[in-house]
């Protein structure tokens, strides 16, 4: 474990506006910062950024917390990784966070074990005289040795028994070996899945190798590229090719490409661009966009200029906007060669002004279905029109708006005014999320329990009247958000909202926890300042309660005990004891 000492130092030292800014386009209003939420499908910003508390809250869907909770919650990792994760990203530095330990599920280490040490024996191979056809072939497309080594590019050798072999001699079972995809049953005997190949390993965001992708090297093999069979690790169609390398890129250039394959790839970083990452031949994905928006650059999409890639591209821009993602896409101008032999043929120089070259979605969308169809026939125009309103579900503004249905008059010579009636409902401007229309409405005893929460979190003489009280919270997670309070402003009468975060959940990974707290003390209708007089009311709210709790649990025991009169006679009593 990471020492309490370190945590506290990184969480004094992390400014959360910093750290959320690194993911997601925050926008300052007034006094405060909002973005849309990542955790719902936010279209108005209702993620608010309290610097002076150092905490975080969406007022829609309810997630809140410290900077350690969100980095949690948007990496989908443990609360200890994200203290590690938050650390990286301040440049905080500890030996103790290299030597913390988290857990980590056993299979999953194996297999990253096993396809790394695949990976390792891969690239010892292209060095060697089993590896020369290989290496002669990577170098026959312009792939040095020094991009060989970047990219962890290697070879199978011909002999699909030597990788098995390897790898058991290494203390792995032949089913530990099978179950990470690497192995394919000729007969009754396991060979490598990639022999005679060129390999590409597959990495996760976090460097782990997932799988390997592997091109063939000789025109008899029948398929260009094999993948690794799905596995507990590797998916493609959740996997980008070089996204691990690409993610300090991104954010250090402010974009990130995205194109078809691995020679793609390579072609960009000849040329200087180590942004750039692949889709592996598949379809553009949610799982994909999401691992692009956690960059929080903009995307330039630049799949291939032919029929397929455009058409592509079109599918893309829906999962894009969906997932409010800022992207251009890159103007091939009806050049049809890949990026590959663009480099190969034009040179560096016009290679980059091809691809630096970009369009805004609304020049792309027009020009793609210009192409698509005859705008000199009704029936032409009839279907461009069909299609540009499948395809452009929203306008950002009105402004956008005119300017975009200006352009198809002008292409379909189409009155405006029935352009507009058809896109009338396609207006989609952000406002600012109002939070005090989100409160909840809370019953008399709730709201006690949540006023003296509130209470306790502004000051400690709270905590030690609602302590000397002995006052009993009738739902269990206010008795436990207090004990919790109790605990460790004893010991820290001065801790602040965003430290008791982090102290709760270093032992308590409860997300109910951290939510409500946060809920409380984010709640505009609880503003009062704390007095004994208003506490002792929610005190009393919460007594009378109990007490009514009570008389009720004795009368159904009466009930089951008792004859008529002898219940008639403790009704009486237990009512006027309610008195």
């Amino acid at each position: 474990m990471i020492p309490n000492e370190i945590v506290n130092d990184i969480l004094k030292s992390a400014d959360i506006l910093t750290v959320i800014s690194s993911y997601l386009n925050v926008i300052k209003k007034g006094n405060n910062y909002y973005a849309l939420c990542p955790f719902h499908n936010d279209k108005d910003p209702s993620l608010q950024i309290s610097v002076s508390k150092q905490i975080y809250k969406c007022f829609s869907c309810g997630e809140g917390g410290n900077v350690f909770n969100f980095v949690a919650k948007y990496e989908n990792i443990s609360y200890v990784q994200a203290i590690v994760k938050v650390a990286s990203i301040i440049g905080y530095e500890s030996p103790y966070l290299t030597k913390s330990v988290t857990k980590v599920d056993p299979e999953l280490s194996k297999s990253w074990d096993i396809l790394k040490q695949a990976k390792d024996f891969y690239c010892y191979v292209i060095t060697t005289e089993g590896g020369k056809d290989g290496l002669d072939y990577l170098k026959s497309r312009h792939i040095d040795e020094e991009m060989i080594k970047y990219f962890s590019l290697g070879f199978a050798p011909e002999n699909g028994s030597i990788l098995i072999n390897t790898l058991r001699n290494k203390g792995f079972s032949l089913d530990d070996i099978d179950k990470c995809g690497l192995l394919v049953r000729t007969s009754n005997l396991f060979l490598d899945r990639f022999k005679g190949r060129v390999t590409f390993p597959l990495f996760d965001e976090y460097g782990n190798v997932v799988g390997f992708s592997a091109r063939r090297i000789k025109d008899s093999d029948e398929a260009k590229f094999i993948n690794s069979s799905a596995s507990k690790v590797f998916n493609k169609s959740s996997v980008l090719y070089n996204y691990q390398n690409a993610i300090k890129e991104a954010r250090k250039e402010k974009y990130v490409y995205v194109v078809e394959g691995f020679m793609d790839v390579i072609s960009f970083y000849r040329a200087g661009i180590k942004s750039c990452v692949a889709l592996m031949g598949t379809a553009f994905t949610n799982e994909h966009a999401k691992m692009l928006k956690r960059l929080n650059v903009e995307v330039r999409m630049s799949l291939d200029g032919d029929d397929a890639g455009q058409h592509g591209i079109v599918q893309a821009m829906k999962i894009l906007e969906d997932n409010h993602i800022s992207y251009k896409i890159v103007n091939y101008q009806n050049d049809l060669r890949d990026p590959d032999d663009i480099f190969n043929q034009d040179g560096k120089d016009l290679f980059l002004k091809r691809f630096t070259t970009l369009q805004e979605k609304n020049d792309f969308l027009l020009s793609y279905f210009v192409k698509k169809h005859d705008l000199t026939s009704l029936d032409g125009k009839k279907k461009f029109i069909e299609d540009l309103l499948e395809n452009k579900k929203n306008f950002s503004s009105k402004i956008e708006r005119e300017i975009f249905l200006n352009e198809v008059s002008k292409l379909t010579s189409l009155n405006l005014t029935v352009l507009e009636e058809s896109f009338k409902n396609n207006v989609d401007e952000k406002v600012f999320f109002n939070p005090k229309k989100r409160i909840k409405q809370y019953s008399k005893v709730v709201r006690s329990e949540r006023k003296l929460i509130y209470y306790m979190l502004q000051s400690y003489e709270a905590v030690e009247f609602i302590k000397e009280s002995n006052v009993f919270f009738i739902h269990d997670i206010y008795m436990t958000i207090a004990n919790y309070i109790f605990e460790f402003k004893e010991s820290n009468p001065d801790i602040e909202l965003n430290q008791l975060i982090n102290s709760i959940s270093m032992i308590d990974s409860r997300e109910e926890i951290v939510q409500t707290l946060i809920s409380i003390a984010e709640e505009n209708n609880l503003e009062s300042p704390f007095s004994k007089e208003s506490a002792n009311e929610y005190i009393k709210n919460l007594e009378d309660c109990l007490k009514k709790q009570r008389i009720e649990s004795q009368l159904e025991e009466a009930k089951k005990n008792s004859n008529d009169l002898e219940q008639a006679k403790l009704i009486d009593s237990m009512l006027h004891n309610l008195k």
